[in-house]
């Protein structure tokens, strides 16, 4: 699977800003530096995956897909709902948005998924994984870029086969999933399917 082939949207500088401000306190209010962790960095994630929320929601918003979002959530991981909840034909469809600078994912061709979710809190798997990536443009906000969606039970049995790494930087273990086990037009069809909001 290529880079060519995605959906993009764009996030303001105002709202990159907020976010920004709202991930500092979200570091300090759950202690992140007690924890021994790299806190510039863990806010950085945090501000670069509420980014990739808010330009998905601005997609599923457009079009009229019935939605919930997990907003931006403070608290322990163990309570933290789902990125995304959609309805398809009244079903509760849970979808999970796994993002990577754009420079990143350009060298690299894959998602980080984290180790220990994988390995102990299979649950929490969402139903679909979207990839996605995110360009911070100086003074003018975030452009994001969604390239597709991973089915959960496919996303466990590709999760098995990959050994884990660890990140020095962020101080954990990751599964890197190649990018092509993303499929674009099942994203698509996805939104097709899902409820839409009336009037």
């Amino acid at each position: 699977m290529s880079l060519d082939k995605y959906l993009e949207e764009s996030v303001d500088e105002k709202t990159v800003e907020s976010l920004r401000e709202k991930a500092g306190k979200k570091i300090e209010q759950e202690k992140w530096g007690d924890k021994g962790r790299n806190v510039p960095l863990k806010g950085f994630n945090f501000l670069q995956c509420w980014v990739s929320e808010i330009a998905f929601g601005k997609i599923l918003d457009s079009q009229k897909i019935r939605n919930s979002w997990a907003g931006t959530y403070v608290g322990d991981a163990e309570h933290a709902p789902p990125n995304y909840t959609i309805w398809i034909k009244g079903v509760e469809t849970r979808l999970g948005i796994r993002s990577r600078l754009l420079r990143d994912l350009a060298r690299w061709l894959e998602v980080p998924y984290p180790d220990d979710r994988f390995r102990l809190e299979k649950e929490k798997i969402h139903d679909y994984i979207i990839a996605s990536s995110v360009s911070f443009l100086n003074g003018k906000g975030a452009a994001v870029r969604f390239y597709g969606a991973c089915e959960r039970t496919d996303f466990l049995k590709i999760l098995e086969g990959i050994q884990r790494i660890p990140s020095g930087r962020q101080q954990e273990y990751f599964r890197p999933v190649p990018l092509k086990y993303f499929n674009f037009d099942l994203m698509l069809k996805l939104f097709q399917e899902a409820d839409k909001i009336q009037g």
